[in-house]
């Protein structure tokens, strides 16, 4: 890992360690499981942290999103697999379950006026599903890291100029636009695909 990558994964978990091993105890109700679990996520995202710079931290029932950032951190929010309690990480149909998609603040030296943010995408796939493509508007898509039934995703996000429902005045607001998710197995047909996908998803039913 490079120098700046290490220091950038040092500042995540500075940020994030009290509050995810408080998640990790109250998904095992074990200390020591609790130590373990994190211990085991943070490798796992230690070796893949220049490509994803991002985590799922779970259980059987849900899982906390984890975006890594020096300035601002997000608070960890658990949410059900599905959105749905119990919650069931293996409980969803065909190939691919797109579980999320948000914004988290991103901290980055000199960005473009007001883009400090980026989108992010993850969800889970069946074993056999080998690709995930996003498809973040017209012209842009990228692949998702895929690793052990789950994948995520994430892209700098733009802001936009619009007028404010409230006051008509001009406002910033973080460009939001539905996102195409598609699944894809060893021989490269696609297994599976959620078209549309809208900002604030976060399962079936989420938004409904």
């Amino acid at each position: 890992m490079h120098p700046d990558q290490q220091r950038d994964f040092a500042d995540f978990v500075a940020a994030r360690s009290d509050s995810l091993i408080r998640l990790a105890y109250v998904l095992t109700n074990d200390q020591h499981a609790a130590e373990d679990l994190l211990q085991s996520a943070l490798a796992k995202t230690a070796g893949r942290w220049r490509r994803i710079r991002g985590t799922l931290v779970g259980s059987a029932k849900g899982f906390v999103l984890c975006a890594p950032t020096k300035e601002l951190p997000e608070p960890p929010v658990f949410t059900y697999w599905g959105n749905k309690v119990p919650g069931d990480v293996a409980g969803f149909p065909g190939k691919l379950s797109v579980d999320i998609y948000t914004t988290h603040y991103w901290y980055r030296e000199n960005p473009p006026p007001h883009d400090n943010y980026v989108r992010i995408v993850a969800g889970r796939v069946a074993l056999d599903v080998r690709r995930v493509t996003i498809a973040w508007s017209p012209g842009e898509r990228t692949d998702a890291v895929v690793s052990n039934g789950f994948f995520i995703a994430r892209t700098p996000a733009k802001t936009v100029s619009r007028k404010s429902r409230n006051s008509g005045e001009p406002e910033r607001f973080v460009d939001t636009p539905p996102v195409t998710v598609t699944a894809y197995d060893a021989a490269g047909r696609i297994a599976g695909r959620y078209e549309s996908v809208r900002f604030g998803w976060r399962g079936p039913g989420s938004l409904g």
